[in-house]
């Protein structure tokens, strides 16, 4: 055994000057570029042209909504302005990082502040109709998912009965927005009178956990007719909401306990229980796979 010599394994040698050859195309081209160090001016100047450009040449004049769709530029969504204006905001807050933001840091800002106030706008006009909605829970009378673009009023489109516009998540993410906003030092509130539509807000979303609604898919049920059911991602905005906004200063700290919003702790409770209950589903229809 000691005198037998090992023969080579030329099958392993080719595997490996193949992998050498092959590798120059497999390796990506970026590898071998040499590495460009950019400047922290530099890095947030390339995102805040892409805010630019992508967001804020898109937001209305009058109304400060954002369209959804290119080609649908008459329509202002409430949900993605909310995204847009929370894109604007962290844009602003890493300029807050730099010494010289050269303006752009209020620029984001106040358009931020225009979008959350556009939204609070639209939904002031149908207090109404809010107030219904406490007295009877009806898709009926509930606030709109999207507006007139450029007035921010109601749509008169024949079928604008049939859109979903009972989102319960919808408000969750305008109060949750709201109030890192405000927590951040940023004044979206100015009169008492927007005071108490928020604290209707919360009255509005405090019955999720008995208010079938048509979700953040804006269709309800998974076989899309209309059908509207309890879903855990509504309850869970909600449950997040509300904990975020009981006892919170909408005017920050130079507010006083007139400006103080509160929850009902069994409102809280209740959705807390239903939303442990559903999961781990979405809704009857919607199962999750693990």
């Amino acid at each position: 055994m000691l005198g037998l010599k090992r023969r080579p394994h030329k099958r392993r040698n080719a595997n490996i000057h193949l992998r050498r050859l092959t590798q120059a195309y497999l390796t990506t081209v970026n590898q071998f570029q040499p590495l460009v160090v950019r400047t922290a001016y530099e890095k947030v100047d390339s995102v805040y042209y892409l805010v630019q450009k992508l967001i804020l040449n898109q937001q209305s004049v009058t109304s400060g909504l954002f369209p959804r769709y290119s080609e649908k530029c008459e329509i202002g969504f409430v949900k993605d302005s909310i995204y847009c204006a929370l894109a604007c905001w962290t844009c602003s807050i890493a300029y807050k990082r730099l010494d010289d933001d050269r303006g752009r840091q209020t620029e984001l800002r106040q358009s931020a502040v225009k979008a959350m106030r556009g939204i609070m706008f639209c939904w002031m006009q149908e207090l109404d109709n809010l107030n219904h909605f406490k007295e009877n829970i009806s898709p009926e009378f509930s606030l709109h998912a999207r507006f007139d673009l450029h007035t921010g009023m109601v749509l008169s489109t024949p079928n604008e009965k049939k859109y979903g516009h009972l989102q319960m998540d919808l408000i969750a993410l305008y109060l949750l927005a709201l109030v890192q906003m405000t927590a951040a030092g940023i004044q979206v509130i100015y009169t008492h009178d927007e005071v108490c539509f928020v604290q209707n807000l919360v009255f509005y979303i405090e019955r999720t956990y008995r208010t079938p609604d048509f979700g953040m898919w804006e269709t309800g049920s998974r076989y899309n007719v209309g059908e509207r059911e309890l879903h855990a991602s509504s309850l869970g905005m909600v449950k997040a909401a509300l904990e975020a906004i009981n006892g919170f200063n909408l005017y920050g700290t130079a507010g006083t306990s007139s400006s103080v919003i509160y929850v009902d702790i069994d409102g809280h409770n209740r959705n807390r229980t239903t939303f442990e209950t559903i999961l781990p589903r979405e809704s009857n229809s919607k199962v999750s796979v693990r």
